[in-house]
């Protein structure tokens, strides 16, 4: 029932954030896709199972190759 409104990407040099409400579609076809579906590009994100529905839904993108943090700090509770 939500929408992505904002979308904040880094590398070791730079932070992005994308607005995704103005950008819409068209900012997925021409580039966002292709990083956030990409298998050789770790995307790191504290409980990815908001984004990575709505993305999908909204916009067909499916997240690859993400390290979740909020996975790894429960598993390492239950330990």
């Amino acid at each position: 029932s939500g929408v992505v409104c904002w979308l904040g990407l880094a590398t070791k040099e730079f932070a992005y954030l994308f607005d995704i409400c103005s950008l819409g579609p068209p900012g997925f076809k021409h580039g966002l896709a292709e990083i956030l579906e990409n298998p050789k590009i770790m995307k790191v994100v504290h409980d990815c199972r908001f984004v990575t529905d709505a993305l999908r839904h909204q916009f067909q993108v499916k997240l690859v190759y993400v390290f979740d943090t909020q996975v790894i700090n429960i598993q390492s509770i239950t330990i």
